[in-house]
């Protein structure tokens, strides 16, 4: 029983989101680093900050226009949308 509850989808979701924001500020710390550190002057230094920030602006964007989706809402639309090409009308 306690598996059931521990590895449910909405679990499972929430630990792939969690690994793709892990992911996402990696890549970014990563050019981050390599714009500051391989940089000669400081105009590769100015645009490394000005990406990480952009960067963490559009991904808190992102992330708050996803929480307020109601993805149930999707759902039933896409249920209904592909639903009638999978089942057709009765003559």
């Amino acid at each position: 029983m306690a598996f059931e509850t521990i590895f449910n989808p909405q679990n499972l979701f929430y630990v792939l989101l969690v690994l793709v924001f892990i992911a996402y500020w990696v890549f970014s710390f990563t050019v981050f680093y390599h714009l500051i550190r391989f940089g000669i002057g400081t105009l590769p230094k100015k645009l490394a900050t000005l990406y990480l920030l952009g960067s963490a602006l559009f991904f808190s964007v992102v992330f708050l226009l996803f929480v307020s989706v109601d993805l149930g809402v999707i759902k039933s639309s896409i249920i209904s949308l592909f639903g009638s090409m999978y089942d057709p009308p009765a003559m």
